[in-house]
């Protein structure tokens, strides 16, 4: 069977084809298929007229046509436009008027785009959401903490281990915290990608992720290896050799989130996404979320056996864990028209979330407190690895809700979010060195506190830096502070 449209046909019985058909352009439609909904003509016309430019600033992989009333609307991820009114000719539509409908709504519009997420006229993400912008800065920056935490005793590898008490509680919390963490990230990656390419186009992205991605990359990369190298041996106290210098560039440490959202972005085309996200939309929501559970856990199975093979060999099941995640974002993006149904699932309940939450809690705690070594101790993962995909989901359908106000302390939050990621893993770590003798060990959560906040501080010194300087801005993915001032000026104006 041939392809021929992208989409998914409804038409109402006994009803005028041009009364009530909702051509959605984000899923195959087969030939047989339009032939069967008598749509398979229309469905050449519109490709070719689309295809051919009639239609300006329309792509065929990002909208979809609704043609109620006799009235011909094509709605574009981010608005609806009306292309022709009582038209129902090809000559008509062809040298349609194109005109916008007003924010408040227009009586003129089927019912059938102010449902759910299309309320107020709107469809999910219309516009820039800067509370999804924030929460995306946020999962970055409780980086901060993980890494400050993880000086804590507790049996993990780490550059410096206090002597602080134990907290098993604030300990199970960060360890559990740290399992949705990055897959929350890279689901949010995966719908902003979705977003730019089908609004700015394939182009735009990848020049995008070269400035904002694989720039900082190789900058951080340049001199973090050799940086903690001298950290690490000043910590231990060994002699600096050049072997040893050498062998430190064989190490990631925190970067590795970038190498692995580099590969996805551009060693893997859009198609195979689009691909993933029409096969996510046939599956029912409870059935969706157990596939990306089950395919998340088998390369973290995948892992655990080459985990001695090296950090980059490492890296490959770690990326296309990580990768179900961005393909589960991106589908969702994609299938945008399925979120008022998903949203009312039992599953992202909000109840349901904080209850699963609480319970891979108590199953951290209880590794933790009873130091169980047994195969039990991937008991959390495996229960914090559901909860990481509905958490995602959930998070998501939340925070796209709330419309948070933009101001400068959240702007600033998510502009800076990058580059003190990058550079608070050198500081903590000192920190966390430096303070232990001076910090009572009766005080654990304080401690991971004070080194937290100055590794924070730092770090945010550091960006403010950079950021007055062009030449690093640019290395680290910035816009220049006396840039942006000039695109406020102008936007004001």
């Amino acid at each position: 069977m041939r392809p021929v449209l992208s989409g998914v046909v409804s038409a109402g019985s006994g009803v005028s084809l041009l009364t009530s058909c909702i051509l959605y352009f984000n899923f195959i439609l087969s030939e047989k298929k339009a032939q069967r909904k008598g749509l398979f003509a229309l469905a050449l016309f519109l490709k070719k007229m689309i295809l051919s430019r009639h239609i300006p600033n329309v792509r065929l992989a990002e909208c979809f046509l609704t043609l109620s009333n006799d009235t011909l609307y094509l709605r574009k991820p981010y608005g609806v436009i009306l292309i022709s009114a009582a038209s129902t000719t090809r000559s008509d539509l062809y040298t349609s008027r194109i005109s916008p409908f007003n924010r408040g709504g227009d009586a003129r519009c089927p019912d059938n785009l102010k449902e759910g997420y299309n309320v107020e006229n709107r469809t999910f993400l219309s516009s820039r959401n800067i509370g999804l912008d924030f929460l995306r800065a946020l999962l970055i920056l409780e980086g901060v903490l993980y890494h400050a935490a993880r000086s804590l005793p507790g049996g993990n590898n780490w550059y410096y281990i206090s002597g602080k008490n134990e907290a098993d509680g604030f300990s199970a919390l960060i360890e559990f915290m740290h399992t949705f963490r990055m897959e929350a990230f890279f689901f949010l990656s995966g719908m902003f990608s979705a977003m730019v390419i089908l609004r700015k186009g394939s182009s735009f992205f990848y020049s995008n992720r070269r400035k904002r991605v694989l720039v900082p990359l190789i900058t951080a990369f340049l001199f973090i290896p050799g940086l903690m190298y001298l950290i690490s041996a000043e910590i231990k106290g060994e002699r600096l050799t050049t072997q040893g210098a050498l062998g430190a560039y064989t190490y990631m440490h925190h970067l590795w989130f970038l190498v692995s959202l580099s590969l996805m972005s551009f060693f893997v085309p859009p198609r195979f996404y689009q691909g993933a996200a029409a096969l996510m939309r046939r599956l029912p929501f409870p059935v969706l979320i157990a596939a990306l559970i089950v395919a998340a856990n088998a390369f973290f199975v995948v892992k655990f056996f080459v985990k001695d093979a090296g950090e980059w060999v490492s890296l490959i099941p770690v990326t296309l864990r990580f990768m179900v995640f961005y393909a589960a974002g991106y589908a969702l993006y994609l299938n945008s028209d399925q979120i008022p149904r998903q949203a009312r699932s039992f599953l992202v309940n909000t109840k349901v979330v904080v209850a699963l939450g609480v319970f891979c809690w108590l199953v951290f705690y209880a590794i933790f407190h009873f130091n169980i070594t047994s195969s039990l101790k991937y008991l959390p993962v495996l229960s914090a690895s559901v909860f990481s995909v509905i958490f995602s989901y959930w998070v998501v359908f939340t925070f796209e809700k709330l419309r948070m106000k933009e101001n400068r302390l959240v702007t600033g939050v998510v502009d800076s979010a990058l580059v003190i990621y990058l550079m608070h893993y050198p500081v903590v770590i000192t920190f966390a060195w430096m303070l232990d003798r001076r910090l009572p060990d009766t005080l654990p959560v304080t401690y991971v506190a004070v080194v937290t906040l100055l590794g924070l501080a730092c770090s945010t010194l550091i960006y403010l830096v950079i950021k007055q300087l062009p030449l690093l801005s640019l290395l680290f993915g910035l816009k220049p502070a006396r840039v942006q001032k000039v695109s406020a000026i102008k936007s004001r104006g």
